[in-house]
């Protein structure tokens, strides 16, 4: 994961919104903006930061990920023997490989998983799990560059259909 100066962290940060609602003011969730005014500096470290942070988002290789559910299997409940846990730990390396990147196999993410499940999880557990991890990077990916300067434009949809509005009746 790529190193970035506190500047540039507090640019990628998941923003808050204050609102009033039924109990009075509260804090909620708002959805991440790029700031109005930034610095060539910050947009030169976003940059470097995407740079270092593609190789992350590279697809895991089997080889990676099938000691990692080793580790995972050794660090929560199971039924299985050994050898029904290296069939089934090959099987599911097969099948992530194709779905997730190498950044969701690393020993942080192996120790919040080994706190979430108290069993070695199912195929579907696991991949749920993995996919907000997986969110995560391509949220961090898509940040970086959009301070980098380097997003893609969304293609622009119509938000009105003309045909589908209509004057009210006796409206001036």
């Amino acid at each position: 994961m790529p190193q970035v100066s506190k500047t540039l962290s507090d640019v990628l940060a998941d923003q808050d919104e204050g609102f009033y609602g039924p109990n009075g003011y509260d804090i909620r969730p708002a959805p991440w903006k790029l700031p109005a005014v930034l610095g060539a500096a910050e947009r030169e470290e976003a940059a470097r930061a995407l740079d270092a942070l593609a190789p992350v988002l590279d697809p895991a290789a089997q080889a990676t990920i099938a000691p990692w559910l080793n580790r995972l299997g050794a660090m929560v409940a199971s039924n299985m023997s050994a050898d029904e846990a290296r069939v089934k730990a090959g099987l599911m390396a097969s099948n992530l490989a194709a779905e997730f990147p190498i950044g969701v196999f690393t020993p942080e993410t192996l120790r919040a998983a080994a706190r979430e499940f108290k069993w070695f999880p199912s195929y579907a557990e696991l991949a749920e799990y993995l996919d907000r991890e997986a969110r995560k990077l391509r949220r961090l990916r898509d940040r970086l560059e959009a301070v980098a300067g380097t997003a893609k434009a969304a293609p622009r949809t119509a938000s009105v259909i003309r045909s589908a509005v209509r004057g009210m009746p006796g409206a001036a």
